[in-house]
């Protein structure tokens, strides 16, 4: 292959196993909002760049240099989207769907944004995203709280995944605490380049969303946001704060936490974790009562988080366990000595009887050694080798090595088929 022909930078390729868990998050997750009675909706992967830009804000990374943007063939701006409640929030007021308020959507899919590549952060992610619109009160946000928090305990990860939340206030109190930080970050201004400092006046709560030490460090002292909200939208966050508490959910209430999108308001909250580095944040989102007054004439309260995938994968990586207990196997038939008929109608039976198997068939009438297939098993992540052979199959009987509890023995078909029930029960 020609040193030419690559991948672009940031975009990965993902092959097993990672999709095989990549699929299983994502089934746990369909699972479980089908309890909270959420409905999927398919989005497209480009919009028209105004509306991101109307929706999101001028002013932030990710308008100025992070969007993907280009002109079709009608010379229309068009962006590959970098989040998914933008398109989530157009599709609602294009289709009429608000005349069913409360709503609950929730998507899947890729996002872009050109951003300097690293562990957990690429250009080209996967995100899950639910949505709840026209519901005002703070059952919306400890539903989606729950969601995450339900999650995190049927993954076995609810003990790496820490909750920060935080309110910043509506619109209005926002914008009085703007003109207070400005004055206070004008004695700072030398330290800022004027790219920066010209986002900053435009909206200085960028800097408490930056992830520079010495940004948190000029910044440390600044006043704080919570000293500046308005009055309802306390109520509103301490009604949260009740409720949660009710459920026994942990949380840190961070002052300093902040969405980097114009669109939010009042309630902002992350899960986080410390395995990962740099790019630890798993799952955010916050409140946008403002967002459908701001790209229609409807005015509905709403409110969405995203899960990063990318990251719940790498997450998952670094804890074994939770790879070991899986509900699959995936085994691997090997047939010689003209075994082909048997093996492909032990293979349907298997089918049959169990439908949590990956199994693919072999044959190859030269005798070859069988370590050569435990090497290569060992490098593609098989469970079980079946080895049949036509002078077994006269006594009824074929070898079986299962890599994972290295455990070998031979076995009939029906002793085979009890053996895999033992083991499924085990992960049971």
């Amino acid at each position: 292959m020609s040193r030419g022909i690559r991948s672009i930078r940031g975009m990965n390729d993902y092959f097993f196993v990672d999709t095989l868990y990549l699929q299983k998050i994502e089934c746990v997750l369909k699972e479980i909002l089908c309890l909270y009675n959420f409905s999927e909706i398919k989005l497209p992967l480009i919009e028209y760049y105004d509306l991101f830009k109307c929706a999101i804000g001028s002013i932030t990374d990710i308008i100025e240099k992070e969007i993907y943007i280009f002109s079709d063939r009608s010379n229309n701006n068009i962006a590959l989207r970098p989040e998914g409640t933008v398109g989530c929030v157009r599709a609602i007021i294009e289709n009429g769907l608000f005349h069913s308020l409360p709503c609950r959507f929730w998507y899947s899919g890729p996002m872009f944004r050109y951003e300097r590549p690293q562990k957990g952060r690429y250009r080209q992610f996967y995100q899950f995203g639910m949505e709840i619109v026209g519901i005002s009160g703070p059952e919306a946000e400890v539903e989606l709280i729950l969601i995450c928090n339900r999650l995190w305990e049927k993954l076995g990860i609810n003990d790496k995944l820490f909750l920060e939340i935080n309110t910043i206030g509506s619109l209005i109190s926002r914008k009085i605490y703007f003109d207070v930080l400005k004055k206070f970050l004008l004695n700072k201004k030398s330290f800022f380049d004027n790219i920066l400092w010209k986002k900053i006046i435009r909206n200085p709560l960028i800097l408490f969303d930056s992830k520079d030490p010495s940004i948190f460090e000029l910044i440390k002292d600044a006043p704080i946001l919570n000293d500046y909200i308005d009055d309802v939208s306390i109520l509103h966050f301490k009604e949260l704060c009740l409720i949660l508490d009710s459920f026994c959910i942990k949380y840190t209430i961070n002052h300093k936490l902040v969405r980097g999108l114009d669109y939010y308001n009042n309630t902002v909250f992350e899960w986080f974790t410390n395995d990962l580095g740099a790019q630890n944040t798993v799952c955010a989102g916050g409140r946008y009562d403002s967002l459908f007054k701001k790209l229609s004439k409807y005015d509905f309260p709403g409110i969405g988080c995203a899960i990063g995938l990318d990251r719940l994968l790498l997450l998952f990586k670094s804890m074994d366990i939770i790879f070991n207990k899986f509900e699959f196997k995936l085994i691997r038939i090997i047939g010689v000595n003209d075994t082909r008929v048997f093996c492909i109608h032990l293979a349907e039976k298997l089918r049959d009887l169990f439908f949590n198997l990956k199994l693919s068939i072999n044959i190859n009438n030269k005798i070859i050694k069988i370590n050569k297939y435990y090497t290569h098993a060992k490098k593609n992540n098989i469970d079980i080798i079946l080895f049949i052979d036509k002078n077994y199959l006269e006594k009824n009987t074929f070898f079986m090595y299962d890599l994972k509890f290295n455990i070998k023995k031979m076995l009939s078909c029906d002793g085979f088929i009890q053996y895999l029930k033992d083991v499924f029960k085990y992960y049971q």
